[in-house]
């Protein structure tokens, strides 16, 4: 019988408990209700941007997003910007984190470079794609704001390399066919310029190295590296200019364990060389900047 009424009085207890908390959360208790916060909302100051390069140094563009309401403290919630171009789905994103702000800017130099990285054309409008992703500080309860799409327009910068002033450029080293004669054989060793700032030219390479020269017959200047012991650098990478009287610099070396031919693309908008096999085996090549050991 007593364990009877011990069950009975528990159950009653639990019971005015429940009854209890019950009335205390309806009423504005002091219970806690911890919220998971609400998707941010994204606004940008334009929806078309296309600065000059006279206002480099001037704000472009502000993104600005309401606050999630997290139940922890607004000064500790992380917020991830991304920006890309349009229809990749923020494959490719560029980011930009800060914390305990719902505010960024950016200046029309950062913005286009931003642009210029994606590989957009000077003077073209395209079309990106931003967001924003707020979360815990460990990145916990991720919220995925609205996209914005906005129209931006790069302007042209000046290119990271200086271009030659003779508007020609050379190829020297053991590794073509000429060797390190100076001057080279023209036209099996010349670039053709493909714009205002590519060359390129299609070369028989074989083991060795090789310099650029901007003028033929010419050592006081070159294009060169600053270490081509990078892994990779003989496919390409970043090359410097060398003027008259300024020493150093390092050969370009060759890819090809044996000899045959190689396409070498030098832009000097982006400061970057490629170099690849040409593999062409019938007809006449696209380009019309072919040459060769004929």
């Amino acid at each position: 019988m007593k364990h009877i009424q011990k069950l009975w009085f528990f159950l009653l207890a639990a019971g005015l408990l429940f009854t209890a908390c019950k009335k205390n959360i309806e009423g504005g208790g002091e219970i806690a209700v911890f919220s998971n916060g609400k998707q941010p909302v994204i606004s940008a100051s334009a929806a078309t941007i296309a600065p000059a390069a006279a206002d480099s140094n001037n704000v472009a563009l502000t993104l600005n997003w309401t606050n999630p309401e997290y139940s922890i403290d607004s000064n500790s919630v992380k917020y991830i910007v991304e920006i890309d171009s349009t229809n990749r789905n923020f494959s490719k994103s560029v980011t930009r984190t800060v914390t305990g702000t719902r505010r960024i800017s950016m200046l029309a130099k950062e913005l286009n470079s931003i642009l210029l990285g994606f590989g957009f054309a000077f003077n073209t409008a395209y079309d990106i794609d931003v967001r924003v992703i707020s979360s815990f500080p460990n990145n916990n309860e991720r919220l995925v704001s609205n996209t914005l799409k906005l129209r931006v327009t790069p302007y042209k910068i000046p290119p990271r390399v200086p271009l030659p002033t003779s508007g020609r450029l050379f190829l020297v080293g053991d590794a073509s066919d000429g060797g390190w004669n100076n001057p080279v054989p023209v036209p099996t060793q010349e670039f053709s310029r493909l714009d205002e700032t590519t060359f390129a030219g299609i070369f028989n390479l074989k083991a060795g190295s090789y310099l650029i020269l901007p003028i033929n017959g010419d050592w006081g200047q070159k294009y060169a590296l600053t270490n081509n012991g990078v892994p990779g650098i003989a496919n390409g990478g970043n090359f410097v200019y060398y003027g008259p009287g300024v020493g150093g610099g390092d050969n370009f070396p060759s890819p090809a364990a044996a000899p045959g031919l190689y396409k070498i693309v030098v832009d000097f908008q982006a400061g970057r060389f490629t170099v690849t096999p040409f593999t062409q085996q019938h007809g006449l090549p696209g380009s019309l900047f072919l040459v060769g050991g004929a």
